[in-house]
């Protein structure tokens, strides 16, 4: 059940990672630009540090 939960919210995570990544962020103004990138990059964080605590988990769990 665990496990379930975190796949799926890795799963949301990445979908929205990627779709960052594709947004035009070049068409936007620098100050709007500089904030999408930093979302970017905290999201692409918190995923990987996600993804490690679940390995981590499921690690204990088996």
């Amino acid at each position: 059940m665990i496990y379930t939960y975190f796949v799926k919210a890795i799963s949301l995570r990445e979908k929205l990672f990627s779709h960052l990544q594709r947004t035009p962020i070049a068409s936007q103004g620098t100050a709007q630009r500089r904030k999408l990138e930093d979302k970017v990059e905290r999201l692409g964080t918190e995923t990987a540090k996600l993804k490690e605590e679940t390995m981590e988990a499921m690690g204990r769990y088996q």
